[in-house]
């Protein structure tokens, strides 16, 4: 069967291809080595996600990063980033949960059942964006972590309420505050990811696999499990993820924070 391409985002960061009631979307920035987040880009997937939801024909939707690296967390070092931190450290915050909160409701929201394909790391904004996600894909030896701690600041868009839904509350406090990362193969475990790809295969390959798998089943239905387990699972969770927009929006404004986001403007 052939691929058609059906969407490419206003930056060219974000790709769609279909195959089938299957489609992959790429995130990928080539300049930079992680893979990170930024606002622009944020926008263009939480787009993608909107538009997978305007389409019936879609079963499953693979997320995907670069081959090297799912992504890397949130760009400190953007054009737009740097501009508004130097006008206001409460209008970077506001914007960077606005746009970060708005793409995770988007991809956990969006009616094909979704996959993240794990390559690299997925850290910080990263890691929310997979746990966006109703599977997870790794290959082995992928990292996943949440260094926000370090940074100066809390984890935002909804990631410690789904990280503790996910994966329990000690693995949770674990990552969130003693800032440990996970393997592929110590994920597993816990429920964070799925299946692993070995050494060989590229974690893109496997979720194929598995989308494959769940195309095949009927899709009315695909659907209807997909939204009845969000609703049980992910819908209590939103009165913690409005906590965690104050949370994140007063620890931006610390003196911490400033001093991580000029070393890395530096770096």
């Amino acid at each position: 069967m052939s691929i058609v391409s059906t969407y490419r985002s206003s930056t060219g960061a974000v790709t769609i291809t279909t195959e089938g009631a299957i489609a992959t979307v790429r995130f990928e920035r080539p300049d930079r080595r992680v893979n990170p987040l930024s606002p622009a880009l944020l926008h263009d997937l939480a787009d993608a996600a909107r538009h997978l939801a305007r389409r019936p024909d879609i079963s499953v939707a693979i997320l995907t990063g670069s081959d090297t690296a799912f992504c890397g967390g949130f760009d400190l070092k953007d054009d737009g980033v740097a501009a508004l931190a130097e006008a206001s450290d409460e209008a970077l915050a506001e914007l960077v949960a606005r746009a970060g909160g708005e793409a995770v409701e988007a991809w956990t929201s969006t009616p094909p059942v979704t996959i993240a394909a794990v390559e690299g790391y997925a850290l910080g904004g990263g890691l929310v964006m997979a746990l966006s996600c109703d599977f997870r894909v790794a290959r082995s030896g992928a990292l996943f972590g949440l260094p926000e701690i370090d940074r100066g600041i809390t984890p935002g868009w909804g990631c410690l309420p789904r990280l503790v839904a996910t994966i329990g509350l000690q693995p949770a406090r674990r990552m969130a505050i003693l800032g440990e990362r996970l393997t592929a193969e110590q994920a597993a475990p816990l429920g964070l990811v799925d299946r692993i790809a070995d050494g060989a295969t590229q974690a893109l390959d496997l979720a194929r696999a598995m989308a494959a798998e769940l195309a095949a089943k009927p899709a009315t239905p695909l659907r209807m499990n997909k939204r009845m387990l969000n609703a049980s699972a992910i819908a209590p969770l939103t009165p913690a993820s409005l906590v965690d927009v104050d949370q994140f929006t007063g620890s931006a404004r610390g003196a911490a924070f400033r001093t991580e986001r000029a070393r890395f403007a530096g770096g």
